[in-house]
């Protein structure tokens, strides 16, 4: 009987040295779970509007079914996740840019941004900032949060270790440092402010509504003209020469054309060629001495028009006014690609070494920092 009870005693006493065991284990798994970087984005932001969110949830499906469509993925497996939006204000511009961060296994390969002109509200679905906003990820927590911004045209990001260039002004204009003290302040000082974490996946659609699309069954359901970005835009203002290059160069089957050509053509004399810039007429003639015929219509062309030369294997220049801001400045793009069962155009903008993909229902372009410019003028039948 004594046997049997220190036998009942041993069993008791090695069943609580193993459940204090178990309970520090579990104390010391949970404590390194709350204290560990999670790998999230956190960024102190204004509060994204909920026609904007709601926006963003009901159409980046047809944005990424567009780019599988390109990139021949025929299979809606794999799904990347929609993150949760920060607001860009850019304040020289008057403008405010959402972005919400498209993730595949938590990491960001591409963003979503989503603008409001005249009441309407668009979408640009492209790399842009990705990368930088994957490595600023590995900077914040929800205690030391990133604040983002356009400064001078440039994008930076603010945060305890210091302010991180995001992206560059297209201009080449530096940061102004008086306009950082309004950043400098990580915390929240507004009920318009929060901080989230922009890898919180908002659930969407995965599907399309056509009702408002147009498919015409004589052109194909998609193309997207094999083109090829051999140079980007630097501060020199040489968009239309850039796109000319572009254009000329997959028209021809050229590599080796690029936009100091075009610029040096329509300026033989010049003494400053890197202040020049090339006029719509300038690349026309410029297009002509390689065999091509371009022209400008006397009106921009239609959706429908711009269809149909990318069917035909002809890429589009976009003359583009400036709408945002004091100065009005002017830009080129070029049209590339179309979608019709998801209504979105594949554009290019010599600022950047990628594409981009745009709706086709809007003539309003916003580029990364904010600035915001309309399609008002084509050069095409290269």
């Amino acid at each position: 009987m004594i046997a049997y009870q220190r036998l009942n005693k041993i069993a008791v006493i090695l069943l609580l040295v193993f459940l204090l065991f178990i309970s520090v284990t579990t104390e010391v798994k949970v404590h390194a779970q709350e204290t560990q970087n999670p790998g999230g984005l956190y960024v102190e932001t204004q509060i994204c509007p909920e026609n904007v969110v709601k926006y963003a949830r009901e159409n980046v499906y047809r944005f990424i079914i567009a780019e599988r469509a390109e990139k021949g993925i025929e299979s809606n497996n794999n799904l990347p996740a929609l993150g949760s939006p920060f607001a860009l204000v850019n304040e020289e511009e008057n403008t405010i840019t959402y972005y919400f961060p498209i993730l595949y296994n938590n990491h960001i390969e591409a963003t979503f941004r989503v603008y409001e002109v005249n009441g309407q509200l668009a979408g640009i679905y492209s790399e842009a900032l990705a990368n930088e906003l994957e490595e600023l990820s590995k900077k914040t927590t929800a205690e030391k949060p990133a604040v983002i911004a356009v400064n001078n045209g440039n994008v930076i990001a603010i945060t305890c270790e210091g302010i991180d260039v995001l992206q560059k002004d297209p201009y080449g204009k530096n940061i102004k440092e008086d306009k950082l003290k309004n950043f400098q302040k990580i915390s929240i000082q507004s009920s318009d402010n929060e901080v989230i974490n922009c890898k919180t996946p908002i659930q969407y659609l995965s599907k399309i509504d056509t009702s408002e699309i147009t498919v015409n069954n004589t052109l194909p359901r998609f193309k997207y003209l094999n083109t090829t970005i051999r140079e980007t835009q630097s501060s020199y203002p040489w968009c239309a020469a850039y796109v000319t290059a572009f254009i000329v160069n997959f028209r021809t089957g050229r590599t080796d054309i690029r936009a100091i050509d075009v610029v040096k053509f329509a300026h033989p004399n010049s003494n400053n060629i890197y202040q020049e810039s090339v006029s719509r007429e300038q690349c026309i003639a410029f297009a002509k001495k390689y065999g091509l015929n371009p022209y400008e219509p006397s009106s921009n062309i239609s959706y429908s028009t711009a269809k149909h030369q990318i069917a035909a294997e002809k890429p589009v220049y976009m003359g583009c006014d400036e709408i945002s801001g004091d100065k009005k400045g002017r830009h080129a793009l070029a049209l590339r690609g179309y979608n019709e069962q998801t209504g979105v155009f594949s554009v290019w903008n010599p600022w950047y070494n990628y594409y981009e993909t745009m709706p086709i229902d809007t003539r309003i372009y916003t580029a990364t920092n904010g600035s915001r410019w309309e399609w008002k003028r084509s050069i095409i039948d290269w």
